[in-house]
């Protein structure tokens, strides 16, 4: 559920404009983060308790939420398959970690403590969640990546 509220534009009339980006590409990183941050697919709710309460937990120790912080820059996307089953009846699942190198330890040890929890979140609802996979530049199959639905990060 979201909530919208209104914005009175007509203070900003008379105003003059500030850039906010150098360049065309700012504003287009923007607009394609803005877009991934409302666009959801529609997923059965054990997707959405595995991704936020397993993050917020690890987030709430120190060490963790600097780390988090460092592998938020490394990843490109998070990607997820489902093996078996489908969106809304899941049975089988698989994350899909998108980098633009390839995935360096400290990213595969985050994201390794976050299976950790998330599996026991996932089996408490009858969802078998896969090891964690990792995609780079390096060896992308465009197939494979299409194949896969695009979740928000839990970093």
């Amino acid at each position: 559920m979201r909530i919208d509220l209104p914005l009175e534009k007509g203070v900003l009339v008379g105003r003059t404009p500030i850039e906010a980006f150098p360049d065309e590409a700012g504003y287009i990183a923007f607009a394609n983060a803005m877009a991934r941050r409302r666009g959801r697919p529609a997923l059965h709710s054990v997707f959405n308790e595995m991704l936020l309460a397993t993050t917020a937990e690890l987030n709430r120790r120190t060490s963790r939420k600097k780390q988090s912080r460092r592998v938020r820059e490394k990843v490109h996307a998070l990607r997820l398959a489902i093996e078996d089953g489908t969106r809304l009846k899941p049975a089988i699942a698989r994350l899909y970690v998108v980098t633009q190198e390839e995935a360096d330890d400290e990213t595969k040890d985050w994201f390794g403590a976050w299976w950790d929890k998330a599996r026991q979140v996932a089996e408490a609802h009858g969802l078998q969640l896969l090891p964690v996979s990792y995609m780079s530049a390096a060896d992308f199959d465009l197939g494979r990546y299409d194949s896969l639905t695009e979740i928000r990060s839990p970093l």
